[in-house]
């Protein structure tokens, strides 16, 4: 015996648009929410955009020791002496991506032009120190700017998910790292 789908009754119709209604105003909650938080710290949410992609090293995927962290991070071209621990920056894990987030997961940063650094360091108490296992070739956003033109980028509305960077390390000397290079992050 074969049946026919019946249209939803009224109920089941109320029932879906009333659990909509309660996904809507939850979100619109969270976002509330937040506004509420940075109005309380004196700042107000800034527009930002996606910012994210893939990395490798030398080609392949990052390798990396148990207490190593790849660093990437995000310098604006007019702040360099703006302290590390201030400037976006993301972890980049064994599987090369990234994703920047200001305000929730994914949802990137602010626009604006940015030098990309790199740095290889490893975690310790104090935080990560290098020296860089990256051999300070891609760590400073002055040197970067001169020898590494992609690595300036214009991030605008409505963001880039798939940037790619591969930084060539193999047969390479290692440099002295730049005044303002990116050698740590204290805690």
């Amino acid at each position: 015996m074969f049946f026919w789908p019946r249209p939803a009754s009224r109920g089941c119709r109320l029932l879906t648009a009333f659990a909509l209604f309660i996904v809507v105003g939850c979100l619109q909650s969270a976002d509330q929410a937040l506004d509420k938080s940075l109005a309380a710290a004196g700042r107000e949410r800034t527009k930002v955009y996606p910012l994210a992609g893939k990395l490798t090293v030398d080609g392949a995927l990052p390798e990396l020791e148990q207490r190593e962290r790849i660093i990437l991070m995000l310098n604006d071209p007019a702040k360099l002496d703006t302290s590390p621990n201030l400037r976006p920056h993301v972890f980049v894990g064994a599987t090369g991506d990234f994703s920047f987030q200001t305000y929730v997961a994914n949802d990137g940063v602010e626009p604006g032009t940015y030098i990309v650094t790199f740095a290889k360091l490893t975690k310790k108490p104090k935080g990560l120190l290098g020296p860089d296992g990256f051999h300070n070739l891609y760590n400073d956003a002055e040197r970067n700017q001169q020898q590494y033109p992609e690595l300036k980028i214009e991030h605008q509305a409505p963001g880039k998910k798939d940037y790619y960077f591969d930084l060539r390390i193999a047969g390479r000397d290692e440099v002295a790292a730049g005044p303002r290079a990116l050698t740590q992050i204290k805690r």
